[in-house]
């Protein structure tokens, strides 16, 4: 189940796969939604990312791959849409490396976590970015819960900006990421100041750059 407006990139792939998709809604919590009441009418297994413990620790064996490779850590940054992988990453981050700071990074079209952070409980709030991977209008409760307890910061970056960190990406590191895969990177360079002489480290996830997003990257300024 996907919005009716997906990401061609993502649907392409998926549907190379075998998969039958089922395109409804504006936005994923819709399609998801739809996917959980289709699920329980014919009594299929239905998985949440946010929701689910055992895909949360799937996800967090990024920031366990991080914590084993790197002696010291200082300040990790992740980006943010329903928390999945921020609370996994996190989680084994501050095991390893118990004074890392963990900043997480969200469109600012899209700020339903960043503002459930903000007031320490759940807040729904229409997601409109371009960033489909940092999507989430109504969080999660295991993610929300974990996010709270383990994260540090919340970083709210525009879409513009996050489009100019794709473009950052292409030109210094030949690096072709989707918007969410470079939230990271935007949301670092916004409080650059603060990180000098420190060890940081950022998680660029997620390279389906969709062709019209990447000639809107290709028309804005590099962030460096």
């Amino acid at each position: 189940f996907m919005p009716a407006e997906p990401n061609p990139v993502k649907l392409a792939m998926i549907e190379s796969l075998g998969a039958i998709v089922h395109k409804i809604g504006h936005d994923l919590d819709f399609a998801k939604a739809e996917a959980l009441e289709f699920a329980e009418a014919r009594g299929a297994l239905f998985v949440d990312d946010g929701e689910d413990p055992d895909v949360m620790e799937g996800a967090g064996t990024v920031g366990l791959e991080i914590a084993r490779r790197l002696d010291h850590i200082d300040e990790v940054f992740i980006p943010m849409g329903s928390g999945n992988l921020a609370a996994g990453c996190a989680t084994a981050l501050k095991a390893l490396h118990p004074g890392v700071r963990v900043t997480t990074v969200q469109s600012s079209e899209s700020p339903a976590m960043a503002m459930s952070f903000e007031q320490r409980t759940a807040v729904e709030f229409p997601a409109a970015s371009i960033a489909d991977g940092l999507e989430c209008r109504v969080p999660a409760t295991l993610a929300l819960e974990r996010v709270l307890a383990l994260i540090d910061d919340v970083i709210t970056i525009t879409d513009e900006v996050i489009l100019q960190a794709c473009r950052t990406l292409i030109d210094v590191q030949h690096l072709v990421t989707e918007p969410a895969g470079a939230a990271a990177l935007a949301g670092a360079l916004s409080v650059r100041e603060k990180l000098a002489g420190r060890t940081v480290v950022l998680v660029i996830s997620g390279g389906n750059l969709t062709p019209a997003l990447l000639e809107r990257a290709q028309a804005l300024d590099s962030l460096i």
